[in-house]
């Protein structure tokens, strides 16, 4: 199967205190495994080492700019290049001063010659116009090691690739990050970093949020600065409005505070950009993909980072915000595939040359696509099994021991999945047969342009949801046992079908609600508006859906009960006793 890049790719890594330094072959290998993502136009690494007390300035450059480093009063204490594909990359060791906003000047001038410095400070930023594996060859980074590494693979969207400048990581002093998405706030996030006087910049989204960071943590710590990035600082919105990040994104950030380094995670509050944590005994990860953990530690915690949220860990603290989340796989017995050496899209042709109806594999990390091209098979996984599992399902019947990444079950007409763990991203997207059953949570989006064929598509919820649940649902049903209710916008654009959810959900909750206010200064600056009509004219709320809390019916019982039976057969729980309890019941009119 021909993969195509679906976006760019990030990596990052840092040592628990205890650990010894993280080897450059860990971060080579990780970013590596995620190349399909990204695109011979830019790959990059970051390096952190606390207590280096030496300062780095790295400059593209094809002229040599220590005469002007040292007119700043910048002492150069020695300097080395490297030949990159038309151009040099030039790295000085400095004693620096506070000097530092005339860097930013000189990059006015540098800019000119197509010239910029685009690294200083305690980290050493090193990257270029290739693949990942190019960029570390040249750099020889597996020859390296450090406490903390970022890395990343891009695919261009909105600036060029055919220089390293628009290469990641972008540093800002102490700061680098790594970011797969686009920044539609580009414009008011330039505007303020234009206002600290930094007036020279390459064009893209993700050098500003380096200099966002650099500017927000000096002011305010890093707590507060990753609150005001992800909009969750209410108390801090209105002075830092321009601050605030919107658009589709992940990121990992890395920061020396001087005294401590952090690792930064964070996704956009929609979720469109996967982003994984892991951690093990020495080391904490944050990922594009699992089988980037996976590939260098088989034991690794992973769990998914819920929307609009963020991980925050340190060197010496650990985990300083952040929910952790996994199952441990364990298998004794006989199996017919190991998956350990299998390529990640490799699976299926060996279930085929076995000829067999009935599968087990073990060693399932990050494998992509099983179960795609198959049918009438029982499947059995025992591990964490990659994006797209069981793709257009065709009577399969799959039962994963482990959790399930992004995309599971996409268009299936038949067959049922069990998941003895959790679910990714949309789980059952435009499914129109067959069932679902997730013993613990699943993420944004379950549910999304389900709809009925000739057959009614179940899924079954043990626990939490993300956002978006059943978001234009158009047939089938989803049931979510658990009452811990964490999803947003449940039923967004919903035209048929039910969605059963246990307990109360508060009515903000369902649909996408309105903002008044928003709503009619945007009206008021068109040509032709009326201020005698009432905004309710314009637009209405949810409209489009019948909400109900009450309990189910003898028929809803009936329909409900069948598969809650199933659910507890497969997870051995006893949710059966609780559907007699009263259910949010939310439907389309339509």
């Amino acid at each position: 199967m021909n993969y195509v890049p679906s976006g760019c790719g990030l990596f990052a890594m840092l040592r628990k205190d205890h650990a010894h330094k993280i080897p450059g072959k860990y971060i080579v290998s990780g970013i590596t495994e995620v190349k399909h993502r990204g695109s011979d136009r830019g790959a990059g690494y970051a390096m952190f080492n606390l207590n280096d007390n030496n300062y780095y300035i790295r400059a593209f450059s094809n002229k040599d700019i220590k005469k002007d480093l040292e007119r700043l009063g910048i002492n150069v204490i020695k300097s080395y290049k490297i030949n990159l594909n038309g151009i040099k990359d030039r790295c000085y060791d400095v004693s620096i001063n506070n000097n530092m906003m005339s860097l930013e000047m000189i990059n006015n001038e540098l800019w000119n010659d197509k010239s910029r410095i685009y690294s200083y400070g305690r980290l050493n930023v090193m990257k270029g116009v290739g693949y990942p594996e190019d960029i570390a060859r040249l750099y020889k980074i597996e020859e390296l090691s450090a406490d903390m590494w970022l890395a990343h693979t891009r695919q261009p969207t909105n600036s060029p690739g055919n220089l390293p400048f628009w290469s990641h990581p972008f540093s800002s002093f102490n700061v680098a990050i790594v970011h797969n998405g686009d920044i539609s706030s580009f414009g008011s996030n330039a505007r303020y970093v234009e206002s600290l006087g930094i007036k020279s910049l390459v064009g893209t989204d993700s050098e500003v949020v380096s200099y966002l960071f650099n500017d927000l943590v000096n002011k305010n710590g890093v707590l507060n600065a990753v609150r005001i990035l992800s909009g969750a600082s209410m108390d801090l919105k209105r002075s830092y409005k321009n601050a605030m990040l919107d658009g589709p994104y992940s990121m990992a950030i890395g920061y020396d505070s001087g005294d401590d380094l952090y690792l930064i995670a964070m996704v956009d509050k929609h979720k469109f950009r996967p982003l994984y944590i892991g951690e093990d005994d020495d080391y904490y990860y944050a990922a594009s993909e699992i089988s980037q953990i996976t590939e260098i530690s088989k034991n690794a915690l992973i769990w998914p980072l819920p929307a609009g949220s963020y991980f925050i860990a340190s060197m010496h603290r650990g985990i300083i915000s952040g929910i952790k989340g996994n199952i441990n796989v364990s298998f004794n017995g006989e199996y017919d595939i190991d998956a350990s050496g299998i390529p990640y899209n490799e699976i299926n042709n060996e279930i085929k040359r076995l000829n067999k109806n009935s599968v087990s594999i073990i060693n399932v990390h990050g494998h992509k696509y099983i179960g795609m091209g198959l049918r009438n098979l029982n499947i059995k996984i025992y591990g964490n099994p990659g994006n797209c599992l069981a793709n257009v399902n065709d009577n399969n019947n799959i039962e994963v021991f482990g959790n399930v990444l992004d995309d599971c079950g996409d268009a299936m007409s038949s067959g049922n999945i069990f998941i003895h763990g959790s679910a990714g991203d949309s789980l059952g997207q435009a499914m129109s047969g067959g069932s679902i059953y997730v013993k613990n949570s699943t993420q944004a989006r379950t549910g999304i342009q389900m709809r009925s064929y000739l057959n009614v598509p179940y899924i079954v919820i043990g626990d939490t949801f993300g956002d978006y649940l059943g978001e234009y649902m158009a047939g089938g049903r989803i049931i979510v046992l658990g009452n811990k209710h964490t999803g947003r916008f449940i039923g967004t654009g919903m035209l048929s079908g039910k969605i059963y959810i246990n307990g109360r959900i508060n009515h903000e909750n369902i649909g996408i609600k309105n903002d008044d206010k928003r709503l009619l200064m945007a009206l008021k600056t068109l040509k032709k508006f009326d201020k005698n009509i009432k905004i309710n004219d314009y637009i209405k709320n949810d409209d489009n859906l019948n909400i109900e809390y009450r309990k189910l019916n003898n028929e809803e019982l009936k329909e409900v009960s069948m598969h809650v039976k199933v659910y507890d057969e497969h997870f051995k729980t006893s949710y059966i006793n609780k559907i007699k309890n009263r259910f949010t019941i939310i439907s389309g009119k339509h």
